[in-house]
């Protein structure tokens, strides 16, 4: 049987939702059935690069904003001699509309506009105007199929296109590799030498839309309650320095351990005590589940994916309450002694489970070239 040949556009050398949705895919796809190839911008690696190499071709382009023109004349080039029966395009918004509709000019493929977000971003003017035109374009002659992370990213994404419908596609993970493991937790708070502290976890790019100065506001008064609380912040981003000055700013940044990388995050949740995602806005962040399936007790932002409350351990919380009303929130229903194991049982039983999210990736991909 032929292959499924599929273009992966989107990932890129920042580690977020994108990132780890598509290694994910990329891990358990079936790849005797489905051929997976990726287009990225030149520049640094893209995440996973060693790992995607392995099975797949990686093509590169010009970035738009290095030089417009060749990256114009490397997209139609690339496009032109390529061949798929999918395009899957993964999106924040569309600000990068010309590699759409060069997609959509130069090739055969079925188009797939994948949305991974549920709000407006703070960008700069430049990016919100490169954004209406796109939408402008890209909607004149709606040809495309629709995916979303959730049904709010759907809605955003879509709202303004004739044909709105679209099909979610959860973001899943291995739930087991995320299971509570007190080995683990007593290791590594060992090392970091808080075994009698109340470790407030948060793991995110550090970017605007993560909300982290905010975050700092909240553990400040979170200190106030819990003079033992230490927060271990995972992940980096444009705002490192920002946030470092920020924190000393606060006088908070002696109890903060920060970690820019690893590849053991399953590890670190299960040293975690809770878990703060103050979030501005997210498509349905991934770190969630796997936060729910360490069995972690998670305060978010009142305005993400309802999809994303799969166990009753999650409190939302509006961003306006001010930080010293979250704080008492974390602290008041902190439970200590919580059987983080049956939490992540529950976790187990959604359609969060990787298995099923790739089954339903492949029924998809199979289902709508039938049709073509």
């Amino acid at each position: 049987m032929e292959k499924i040949k599929i273009l992966q556009v989107g990932i890129s050398s920042n580690l977020g939702g994108i990132e780890k949705y598509l290694i994910n895919v990329h891990r358990n796809i079936n790849h005797e059935r489905y051929k997976i190839d990726y287009l990225v911008f030149k520049g640094k690696k893209v995440c996973f690069y060693e790992e995607l190499i392995n099975k797949s071709n990686i093509y590169e382009i010009t970035h738009r904003k290095k030089n417009y023109i060749k990256y114009l004349k490397e997209t139609k080039k690339f496009f032109k001699n390529s061949h798929y029966d999918y395009i899957h395009f993964h999106l924040m918004n569309f600000s990068c509309f010309e590699i759409i509709l060069y997609a959509k000019k130069y090739t055969n493929a079925k188009i797939i506009l994948h949305s991974h977000t549920s709000d407006p971003q703070k960008v700069n003017m430049k990016k919100r105007i490169l954004n209406e035109i796109g939408l402008k374009l890209i909607k004149k002659q709606d040809i495309y199929l629709k995916t979303a992370c959730s049904k709010k990213a759907g809605e955003y994404l879509f709202k303004n296109f004739k044909n709105n419908t679209f099909k979610v596609l959860n973001n899943g993970i291995h739930i087991e590799e995320f299971k509570f493991n007190e080995k683990n937790r007593n290791e590594l708070r060992k090392k970091y030498n808080v075994q009698k502290s109340l470790v407030i976890g948060h793991i995110g790019r550090l970017s605007p839309q993560k909300n982290h100065f905010f975050l700092l506001e909240i553990f400040k008064e979170i200190l106030k309650l819990r003079k033992d609380a230490i927060l271990l912040m995972i992940g980096k981003g444009e705002l490192n320095e920002k946030i470092e000055k920020k924190s000393m700013e606060l006088n908070i940044n002696k109890n903060i351990i920060h970690i820019e990388n690893t590849n053991k995050i399953n590890e670190y949740m299960s040293a975690m005590d809770i878990f703060v995602l103050p979030s501005l806005y997210e498509g349905l962040p991934i770190v969630l589940i796997e936060a729910q399936a360490s069995g972690l007790q998670c305060f978010i932002t009142n305005t993400l994916a309802e999809e994303i409350d799969i166990t009753n351990n999650v409190k939302r919380i509006s961003l306006n309450k001010s930080a010293e009303e979250w704080a008492k929130e974390i602290i008041k229903l902190n439970k200590n002694n919580m059987d983080r194991i049956s939490i992540n049982q529950k976790v187990e039983k959604s359609d969060f489970d990787i298995k099923k999210s790739i089954r339903i990736l492949e029924k998809y991909y199979v289902d709508n070239l039938i049709e073509k």
